[in-house]
């Protein structure tokens, strides 16, 4: 994987906007160690397209480093996004076309992660999860009269959760 070096804040930027984006809930900390040191800076000048709406060639997935851009749905602009802001995932995730237009409202340093380093990192993450998940229901008595493809179907809307020594999970009554 590359290394593009970061300052310590700008690696903070980054990994607090990985760690609020859903696509990167299964990535371990050397995986998202990975995507941080891969993301290239790119800036763009007011009014600049950074994403068209409708473009099947979805190649990065961004974190806004510094500056504010806007976010158009049919033309018409229903958000803006500034300092620490993900976009980006969903069409490299699921190979959809891109579903919003975001043009630079000024200047825009933006970190860019490449489709082949967020696949390989996130979409092998996911899809490991998965299986690790399915191969944990497959052993689960209560479910085996479970067919595979709706183990699959169990295991794709299981979410995890991470508890303290100690913590109470569940209470009795």
């Amino acid at each position: 994987q590359p290394y593009i070096p970061k300052t310590d804040q700008q690696e903070a930027t980054i990994r607090a906007a990985i760690a609020s984006c859903f696509a990167f809930e299964g990535v371990d900390d050397g995986q998202r160690s990975a995507i941080v040191d891969a993301m290239s800076s790119v800036v763009f000048k007011p009014g600049d397209t950074v994403i068209t709406q409708g473009d099947e060639a979805a190649d990065n997935f961004y974190v806004v480093d510094s500056g504010d851009a806007d976010v158009y749905v049919n033309d018409k602009h229903v958000s803006s996004v500034g300092r620490g802001a993900a976009f980006g995932e969903l069409a490299l995730m699921y190979g959809a076309p891109r579903a919003a237009t975001v043009k630079a409202r000024s200047d825009l340093s933006l970190w860019a992660c490449s489709r082949d380093v967020f696949q390989v990192v996130v979409i092998e993450s996911v899809r490991a999860r998965k299986q690790r998940q399915e191969e944990f229901l497959a052993g689960v008595s209560l479910l085996s009269s479970l067919t595979p493809s709706e183990r699959a179907t169990v295991a794709d809307a299981l979410e995890t959760s991470v508890y303290s020594d100690g913590e109470l999970i569940i209470k009795s009554g």
